[in-house]
């Protein structure tokens, strides 16, 4: 597969994440750490934003949004403008997460409408030169059928979240997969997955249980690290797009019930995480793209324990 790296939006929004993680203690706002970013040409960051140890270090006169994740406050504040927005945020803990969940993806997802692109949950893979999406919520199974794909011969593309370009296809957001100990625990790949990765789900795993589940983890890995080896492929012909919804025989599907289905799950996000930064007014844009680009698709809908084997096989055959 050949992504089109030259693509400044794909540059400056698919690596924020690990430009946040790495540079944002260490420097100032974000404008600093995007300086750590090496491109063939200077990109305009769009946002400037701040981490504080404090909850009440925030400016005067800005948008607030508070909330709790697993009874952890944070805070979020928002100053500035479209163009240029101020964000400070503030958590007590699980703060890659939040920033993540509360900063990065909905601005992800704001730029991404304006740019006709679309972000979307989802994993991704090609097999015979098809491109297959598989939508649905956390726990669903997505990363699972990803994994059992993998093992079949197909070529990873991305997993959980995704960007959708109307003209270049589909990229992988943060490049990693993202493992739950019981998602593992599934499929062959376990066995090739090295013990000091095995050690560390088990580990969360542990403390999940011990919770009552109130407290659980998901882990990012490179794919390298779990065994799958990356390759290069063709960009595929055409796409895909499977609904996973519990106790469904595999079916054809329409775009009104999908797009349906991500609005449901938009909507929860923004209740979980604010909308500040992405509203319905912005989500209602992104259902353009979208709508454009599921009118290219293959609709499908299938339970997430039918055999992905057998139905890429017989999808493409």
């Amino acid at each position: 597969m050949t992504q089109k790296k030259h693509d400044d939006f794909y540059y400056r929004f698919c690596h924020c994440y690990d430009i946040i993680v790495e540079n944002a203690r260490l420097s100032a706002n974000f404008v600093k750490a995007y300086e750590h970013l090496k491109v063939d040409r200077p990109l305009k960051p769009i946002a400037k934003i701040r981490l504080t140890n404090k909850i009440d270090d925030f400016p005067q006169n800005s948008t607030t949004l508070t909330g709790t994740y697993k009874r952890i406050p944070w805070k979020l504040t928002v100053t500035g403008s479209d163009s240029m927005a101020e964000v400070t945020f503030y958590s007590m803990a699980f703060t890659d997460f939040l920033l993540t969940r509360i900063v990065i993806l909905p601005l992800l997802k704001k730029q991404a409408s304006l740019a006709g692109k679309i972000c979307l949950i989802g994993s991704a893979f090609i097999y015979n030169n098809t491109g297959f999406i598989l939508f649905g919520p956390p726990g669903s199974g997505k990363t699972t059928q990803l994994l059992h794909a993998l093992q079949g011969g197909a070529f990873f593309l991305g997993d959980n979240e995704l960007m959708i370009d109307l003209q270049e296809g589909v990229f992988s957001i943060f490049e990693d997969i993202e493992l739950r100990y019981q998602t593992a625990r599934k499929t062959q790949i376990w066995k090739k997955i090295p013990l000091s990765i095995k050690t560390l789900l088990m580990m969360h795993e542990i403390i999940a249980c011990l919770s009552g589940r109130k407290i659980s983890f998901n882990r990012r890995f490179k794919p390298e690290a779990l065994g799958i080896e990356r390759k290069h492929c063709p960009f595929p012909e055409s796409f895909s797009f499977i609904h996973l919804k519990p106790n469904n025989k595999k079916e054809k599907a329409v775009i009104d019930d999908i797009i349906y289905e991500i609005e449901l799950y938009e909507s929860d996000y923004r209740e979980r995480f604010g909308d500040i930064l992405f509203s319905q007014n912005d989500f209602e844009d992104s259902k353009k793209h979208l709508r454009v680009f599921l009118s290219n698709c293959a609709l499908w809908k299938t339970a997430p324990q039918n055999d992905i084997q057998k139905f890429m096989d017989q999808t493409t055959g």
